[in-house]
């Protein structure tokens, strides 16, 4: 069942899903069917089956009786996105121009999909300047602060066990590696976009800007854990490589220091993709301003052949830490970074242990 899965994974990947529908699914008896669907629900892949199922022409019995059953889920995630999508109405009253929303529905809008199962975090981008002010009008709104993301040096906030709120003062959560980066926040908001979803205009960051956000989410927030953070930036690129300025995201991305970022993220998309795949030209131009290329295609050919890309990695491990740590200066500020990161989680154990 797993080998199914991976080849379904594959699929997405590759723009393959009909012949994936018609190879696998067709033909296939009900108990294999069923358990297919469970172990699709289980991984939060359900609805993306059910978007093309909704599309396929075909009305047997057997396939109504699998878009009845996704039908249910889709339904629910809809209820929750609406809402989801009223409660970030009112956020956005209170933070008018201080904050971006990253991913969530602004990314639905970007994907041009809204049927795939998120999580119910409402992640927001603040400004340096307004960090103490987001905090109050979040308690403000009937939101309760936590601990759970002290540590990563961000805030998040919970209403009722069912919805929470991340404010963020960075596009990482990982504070040892973006101190070796330069990401200039004041530039991200001058830049910023408003793009509309279901008739609601959201704040988020403009298309280049989302790409390197997604490279940094998949490549360090997830240390490349995760399907569906690889699924984002394939479909992102399938959408927009056309209208995507090449050269003013390589710029970008070299004032930032994330071209090794992009670089990784867009070569682990690439070795999963299909023939003619549409950021190649994206990733020859960056491969041209990107140093330290050689180790990284070394460490890359080790991992896309000992640990694909569709398998789950647990830790970030010391080899992929060595790829940004080049000088003396960057493996002082990253040894900093993460001296600080201890001490805010030895900080919470104690502070836990005294409540």
């Amino acid at each position: 069942m797993q080998e199914l899965l991976d080849t379904f994974r594959g699929s997405l990947l590759r723009e393959e899903q009909t012949a994936f529908i018609e190879n696998h699914l067709l033909n296939a008896d009900d108990d294999l069917l069923s358990s297919f669907l469970t172990l699709l629900k289980n991984e939060d892949l359900d609805l993306l089956l059910y978007g093309f199922l909704r599309e396929y022409k075909n009305s047997s019995p057997r396939f109504e009786s699998m878009r009845a059953e996704l039908h249910k889920n889709f339904v629910l995630e809809k209820a929750r996105q609406f809402y989801q999508l009223e409660e970030l109405k009112e956020i956005l009253q209170c933070f008018p121009d201080s904050t971006l929303l990253l991913k969530g529905l602004s990314l639905c809008h970007y994907l041009e999909k809204d049927i795939y199962k998120r999580s119910v975090d409402i992640d927001l981008l603040v400004t340096k300047n307004h960090q103490k002010s987001a905090i109050q009008k979040a308690l403000q709104l009937g939101y309760e602060m936590t601990k759970r993301y002290y540590a990563y040096g961000e805030y998040s906030f919970e209403k009722g066990k069912h919805l929470y709120i991340d404010l963020h003062y960075d596009l990482s959560v990982s504070a040892p590696l973006m101190r070796i980066f330069d990401i200039n926040q004041e530039e991200l908001f001058l830049k910023k976009t408003n793009v509309a979803f279901q008739q609601t205009m959201i704040p988020t960051l403009n298309k280049e800007t989302t790409l390197l956000y997604l490279c940094i989410h998949l490549v360090i927030n997830h240390q490349m854990n995760g399907f569906m953070l690889l699924y984002e930036i394939t479909l992102f690129l399938s959408l927009h490589s056309k209208s995507l300025c090449f050269d003013n995201l390589i710029n970008t991305s070299n004032r930032f220091k994330l071209n090794q970022i992009l670089y990784i993220a867009l070569a682990i998309v690439g070795f999963h993709a299909k023939v003619g795949w549409c950021g190649r030209e994206l990733f020859e131009k960056l491969r041209a301003d990107t140093s330290n290329v050689h180790r990284m295609d070394q460490y890359l050919s080790n991992y896309c052949v000992q640990q694909n890309a569709l398998v789950n990695r647990n830790r970030m491990d010391r080899e992929f830490r060595r790829l940004f740590t080049d000088n003396f200066t960057s493996k002082i500020r990253y040894g900093t970074g993460l001296m600080n990161f201890f001490l805010k989680g030895a900080w919470l154990r104690i502070n836990d242990k005294i409540d």
